[in-house]
C-alpha cells in the first residue's frame, strides 16, 4: 500500500481562500513567509530556509497564489549576493498534500547538491498545489510562469532578498516520476486528463470519458503520485474512454496549446540532459523517437544550446547530468 502523504505546512497553510493573504494586482509579490519545518530543510543549507507564498498568474490568466521554498547555503553571502537557481520539480501529484515544500519533495539529493555548490535554490510548488485552484499538470506555460514569479518574489523577501544577486537560472526536470511503468504512465495520463479538463472547460472532455474515466480524473485532482500509481495498477487505459479523443470538437488544438513546448525563440544559454532509456514521458509516436526529434528541432532553432545524452532512464538523467550541469552553471553564472 502506497503511503498517504501527511504534509507539514511549516505553519503556513494557504490551501483555502480564507487562509490566504489578499492578492495584489501584480505577480511576483511575496505575501507571507515562515521558516521551513526541520524535516523540509536541506542538510547543506544555513539558518535561512523559508517557505513562502507569492502572487503569480494561473492557467486562466488570473492573478493567483503559489507556494515555494527557498534554501540558502550556510555562511556569508559573497559580494554582490548569491546567484539564485529556480528549481522546477518533477511529478509529485496534483493535490495539495503533494506540495514539495510541505514534504513531497522527490529531488532532495539534487537540491542539496545545488545548495552545497553555493546557490540559493528557489523551489516553486506550482500554482494550485497547496493554494486554491488546481495545478495545471503538464501545462508548460503555466508552470514556467510559476517558476519565474517565484524568483522575482524571493528577491523581495525580507529574509533573503538582500542576499540574492540579480543573476538566476532554472534547473528543471520533466514532470516525470520515480516508480516503474506501466502504473506511473497511467498516473501521468490521469493527471493530464484532470489538468486539461480544468484548463479547457470549453472542450467537452467528459463526453468521451467512461464513468471509470471520470472517477480516475477526479482522483487525480487530490492523490499524490505513489498512491495514484498504486490505485491504477493493472488498469488498461482504453477503459477510461468510450470513443476516440479526436472526435471531441476542438480537442486537438486545445491539447497542443496546453502541452506544447516551443522549439525556438530562446535567447539564453541552455543545458539539455537527455536519458537514452527514458520511457516515462507519454508520447503518441514512441517516446525515444519523439524526444530525439524534439531535441533536433530545439538545437536547430537556438544558439548556445549544450546537449548531453546519458545511458539512463527518466529519473536517472538529472543526477547523471550533475557532473556536466554543475560546471555549466558555474560558467553562465560567473
Amino acid at each position: 500500500m502506497a503511503p498517504i502523504v501527511t504534509p507539514d505546512w511549516s505553519g503556513l497553510d494557504v490551501r483555502t481562500p480564507q487562509g490566504l493573504p489578499d492578492l495584489p494586482a501584480e505577480s511576483g509579490v511575496p505575501l507571507q513567509e515562515v521558516p521551513l519545518a526541520e524535516a523540509q530543510r536541506m542538510p547543506s543549507g544555513g539558518d535561512t530556509q523559508q517557505r513562502f507564498v507569492y502572487s503569480t498568474v494561473d492557467q486562466h490568466g488570473e492573478i493567483a497564489a503559489s507556494t515555494a521554498a527557498v534554501f540558502l547555503p550556510a555562511g556569508e553571502a559573497p559580494e554582490g549576493g548569491r546567484p539564485a537557481l529556480a528549481r522546477a520539480h518533477g511529478t509529485t501529484g496534483m493535490g495539495d498534500n503533494c506540495t514539495p515544500s510541505a514534504g513531497s519533495r522527490n529531488d532532495k539529493v539534487l537540491v542539496d547538491h545545488l545548495v552545497d555548490a553555493g546557490y540559493a535554490v528557489v523551489a516553486s510548488g506550482y500554482t494550485g498545489m497547496g493554494t486554491p485552484g488546481l495545478m495545471s499538470y503538464f501545462n508548460g506555460e503555466a508552470t514556467a510562469v510559476s517558476v519565474v514569479d517565484s524568483v522575482i518574489a524571493a528577491q523581495k523577501l525580507d529574509s533573503v532578498g538582500a542576499q540574492l544577486s540579480e543573476k538566476w537560472a532554472v534547473a528543471g526536470q520533466s514532470q516525470g516520476g520515480v516508480v516503474a511503468l506501466p502504473d506511473t504512465l497511467n498516473a501521468y495520463v490521469a493527471y493530464i486528463l484532470a489538468g486539461f479538463r480544468e484548463a479547457h472547460p470549453e472542450v467537452d472532455l467528459s463526453s468521451v470519458l467512461t464513468p471509470e474515466g471520470r472517477r480516475v480524473a477526479d482522483l487525480a485532482e487530490t492523490m499524490c503520485l505513489d498512491e495514484m500509481s498504486e490505485n491504477l495498477s493493472g488498469k488498461v487505459l482504453s477503459g477510461l474512454f468510450n470513443r476516440p479523443l479526436r472526435e471531441v470538437p476542438g480537442f486537438a488544438a486545445a491539447l497542443r496549446d496546453y502541452m506544447a513546448t516551443p522549439t525556438d525563440g530562446y535567447d539564453k544559454p541552455m543545458f539539455l540532459g537527455h536519458g537514452l532509456t527514458d520511457i516515462d514521458v507519454p508520447s503518441p509516436i514512441g517516446v525515444a523517437l519523439n524526444s530525439e526529434m524534439w531535441v533536433r528541432q530545439f538545437t536547430g532553432g537556438n544558439e548556445h544550446v549544450e546537449v548531453h545524452r546519458y545511458p539512463t532512464d527518466h529519473s536517472g538523467a538529472m543526477l547523471a547530468s550533475v557532473a556536466d550541469s554543475t560546471p555549466f552553471l558555474q560558467r553562465i553564472m560567473g
